[in-house]
């Protein structure tokens, strides 16, 4: 069948009947806006008839179905190849192919809405962007033959695939009609819709957005070519005019905003290193000499003001009022821009802006905006192993290997954040069910901590200390999340217990724990003994409190209030008691360690996430002071961490308001738990199925 036979008979069915189209001169598409004689006019013209003819049959048949793409296996790395399609949809029908197409019907009477659509014409404006990338996998998936198809010509209708050894410069298309190539086309077609595979494409803002296989839009999405072109702003000509009518003009200091800089960095940043700090310079410029990158915005910057400025009393005379808030409030204005065409940065924004939202004691927006940056995470694509994908969009000053690295350690970053926000907050994690194929976080190559408190600081450390190790905290305390992840799900999820024996699980919890101390390497240990004389890396420290904390939140709902009689108690209380144990050691260490802190470095300026700990802390010492006689040995120790954990919250008060909330809330306790003489023997039990 020739194609001009397929095109009349495509027409003829689509009729409803021959008085439909007797007059040529009465347009098909009622309350057009259109007077009847204009529409009759184009209507009558050639030209654009065969313009329209063949947008039709580009709509009818899908254009991004060329592959040049080699996945990988995720099981056993070998490459699966896709056949590559040696005839562009762009050449399928040639220019002399107009003859063919206008003798056949006139498409205008059938489709009279093409018409009144300027857009469609024989010229498409494609984005100059890879239509299809390479290794689409999702987890738990194979990436089979099943679900990578060749996106080739084969997807046409087979009477008119295109033969690529006949077929000429200008694309003519030859017919066929062989019956084995129907069965092929339809195998190509329904491969093609039933994969589960998303992939990434190029939205109506221009940038590479994942769609999964429930979208459709994996299918075809023209994108910045689409007939839907929704309203999207851009911070480069919204933003100067949302900070003005927010009354936020700032005229800008590099030397005031390089030490909020530093001081983010130094402070803030190491512990879960969400924004790399090289890059993080590198493409400041690159967006400062007027290019485009997704690895830096103005809300980032804004973001990263806000924090550092958390760290100083240094004034500016141009601000009035907090300087961190009002580099906060800049921030949450250009972030509104931004979202409509969110970036790494955008993500990278939202998580510095839900720790300094937290610090604030505002934890429903600093909850809300971590869950933010976990939807953009699964927007960009970076819950999965598409970099080679995305470097086929390579708009940074960075290299590939670099962003690569970056868009790795932001996944777990990400997920580091939203476990410590769940235990923070009490509320489940919003990625303990999100499904990913990263691979574990890597520590930065060019990445050593500074010590800066202002231009003028400087503090003594031994000849040889490892600076680099900072780079090397943020992936082990990734690694301690995916453990406390599991315990914060099972054991404080809220809903009643469904495990048979919590006390195997608390065990075996306690082990991995265990073992993922074992494993730190020598410049991430702590040596309690020697603790007075040994000097450490804030992170390092602070890895070592979140640990504790850990520790603590595992075994405190089984903790036992008596220990007299140990022997005569059935073994599922004697591990309870045990727990307690547990749990009093673990607050114990963290007085050790924020002692050590205070002496080397003070409590202004520790990450925010150490106020939580210090009151997880500080509510063991109060029970133990109301379970223990005063004057016994356990119940000084229990005083004396107490007071630690006071002094401590009212030092970070200076800095944070959640730890004078945290502050208030063990000083009610322990006076209302001490006034309570059966306060201590309130322990509920867990309940056992």
């Amino acid at each position: 069948m020739s194609m001009s036979t397929r095109l009349e008979s495509i027409i003829a069915a689509s009729k409803s009947s021959p008085e439909d189209l007797s007059d040529e001169n009465t347009s098909q598409v009622p309350d057009n806006n259109l007077p009847p004689q204009q529409l009759s006019t184009t209507a009558e013209q050639p030209g654009p008839t065969f313009v329209h003819d063949q947008d039709v049959i580009e709509n009818l048949q899908p254009r991004n179905y060329s592959s040049n793409c080699d996945a990988t296996n995720s099981i056993s790395g070998d490459p699966l190849h896709s056949p590559v399609s040696e005839q562009d949809w762009d050449s399928w029908i040639g220019l002399e192919d107009a003859k063919d197409l206008t003798n056949a019907a006139c498409f205008a009477e059938c489709h009279p809405l093409f018409e009144l659509v300027p857009s469609l014409g024989l010229t498409h404006n494609e984005v100059d962007l890879p239509s299809t990338f390479e290794g689409d996998v999702i987890p738990h998936t194979n990436p089979s033959g099943q679900d990578i198809v060749a996106r080739s010509p084969g997807l046409l209708p087979a009477a008119e695939r295109v033969d690529s050894s006949t077929t000429s410069t200008r694309g003519k298309v030859r017919p066929h009609d062989s019956d084995d190539q129907d069965g092929a086309h339809l195998d190509s077609i329904t491969k093609h819709l039933t994969s589960r595979l998303g992939r990434l494409q190029i939205a109506e803002d221009g940038q590479p957005r994942y769609y999964g296989a429930t979208s459709n839009l994996h299918l075809l999405h023209r994108g910045p070519s689409s007939l839907c072109q929704p309203n999207i702003r851009q911070v480069v000509t919204h933003g100067e005019a949302a900070i003005a009518r927010a009354g936020l003009h700032w005229k800008g200091d590099p030397e005031y905003e390089e030490t909020l800089v530093n001081l983010f960095f130094s402070w803030h940043n190491t512990l879960m290193y969400v924004v790399d700090k090289p890059i993080f310079f590198k493409e400041r410029q690159h967006f400062r000499s007027g290019h485009h990158t997704n690895l830096y915005s103005p809300a980032l910057e804004n973001a990263v003001y806000t924090v550092g400025a958390a760290y100083t009393d240094r004034l500016h005379p141009e601000i009035d009022g907090p300087t961190d808030e009002f580099f906060g409030f800049r921030a949450k204005a250009l972030l509104d821009i931004e979202i409509d065409s969110p970036t790494i940065a955008t993500a990278q924004a939202l998580l510095v802006l839900s720790s300094h939202e937290a610090a604030h004691a505002r934890d429903s927006r600093g909850w809300i905006y971590s869950g933010m940056a976990v939807q953009i995470l699964s927007d960009l694509g970076l819950h999965l192993n598409l970099a080679l994908d995305f470097s086929k969009f390579h708009n940074t000053n960075s290299s590939a290997d670099e962003v690569t690295l970056l868009r790795q350690n932001l996944f777990w970053s990400a997920n580091t954040i939203d476990t410590l926000w769940s235990a923070y907050s009490g509320r489940p994690s919003l990625m303990k069910r999100l499904a990913h194929n990263i691979p574990s976080p890597m520590p930065s190559t060019n990445y050593s901590w500074e010590y800066y408190t202002d231009e003028y600081s400087t503090m003594t450390f031994p000849r040889g200390f490892d600076f680099d190790a900072a780079a090397q905290v943020h992936v082990y305390l990734a690694r301690l999340m995916t453990v406390f992840a599991r315990v914060s799900e099972v054991l404080y999820s809220g809903v009643p217990d469904v495990l048979d024996d919590i006390h195997t699980f608390v065990a075996g919890f306690d082990a991995e724990l265990q073992s993922w101390l074992d494993t730190l390497p020598p410049a991430l240990r702590v040596d309690y003994s020697s603790a007075r004389t040994a000097i450490y890396l804030p992170a390092v420290l602070e890895l070592h409190l979140i640990f504790n904390e850990c520790v603590i939140l595992l075994h405190r709902p089984l903790i036992a209030c008596d220990e007299s009689s140990w022997l005569s108690i059935t073994p599922t209380q004697r591990d309870a008691a045990q727990s307690l144990s547990k749990c009093v050691q673990a607050a114990q260490q963290v007085c050790k360690l924020l002692t050590i802190f205070r002496q080397r470095y003070g409590l202004r300026r520790p990450h925010h996430q150490m106020g939580h700990v210090t009151l997880t802390a500080g509510l063991i010492h109060v029970f133990q002071m109301c379970r223990t006689s005063t004057g016994t040995p356990e119940n000084r120790n229990a005083q004396q961490g107490f007071l630690t954990c006071i002094q401590s919250l009212g030092e970070m008060g200076q800095t944070y308001k959640s730890a004078s909330r945290a502050l208030d809330v063990i000083t009610s306790l322990g006076q209302s738990w001490q006034n309570d003489a059966v306060a201590g023997r309130r322990v509920k039990w867990p309940k056992l199925q």
